[in-house]
């Protein structure tokens, strides 16, 4: 292998904790593709940011729910989407706040909104993290640590 990443994987171990306020969340459609794929080519923790037909193929088959937050100028500040989804629960992946949008609470207000609604529908959230900032957050919305990840790539 060229290279490799370990991920911590990690769970919601019990109810989330009440938010103060939430801003509005909207669930992104085949619209939304182009804006929210331009926030992920400004992530650079991201690495190379997967094609735009991917990601509207992804949206527009139903595999995943992108949530995001948009300023007044129609800007996408934030998206997180939830994948992986089961009987049993689903990942919640890819919580991406715009550089210039961090610390507004926005990765916070979208992880707890995909949480919630993996548990409305009976599952466990869950989730991959190799950022300590973002173990924060999710640490402080009842995320445990249960095992690690290797990724290998070639």
């Amino acid at each position: 292998p060229q290279a490799e990443r370990t991920f911590h994987f990690a769970r919601l171990t019990g109810a989330l904790p009440p938010l103060a306020a939430r801003p509005g969340i909207r669930e992104a459609g085949v619209g939304d593709v182009p804006r929210i794929h331009a926030l992920r080519q400004e992530i650079l923790e991201f690495g190379p940011s997967m094609p735009m037909t991917e990601l509207h193929a992804l949206v527009a088959g139903g595999e995943n729910r992108i949530f995001y937050l948009e300023n007044g100028l129609q800007r996408v500040e934030a998206a997180a989407t939830l994948t992986s989804r089961s009987l049993y629960g689903a990942v919640v992946a890819s919580v991406m706040p715009h550089p210039a949008s961090r610390g507004k609470g926005y990765a916070t207000a979208l992880t707890h909104y995909a949480s919630e609604r993996v548990l409305r529908a009976g599952g466990t959230p869950c989730l991959f993290y190799d950022n300590p900032e973002a173990w924060r957050i999710y640490q402080r919305l009842g995320y445990r640590v249960t095992g690690a990840w290797r990724w290998y790539y070639l």
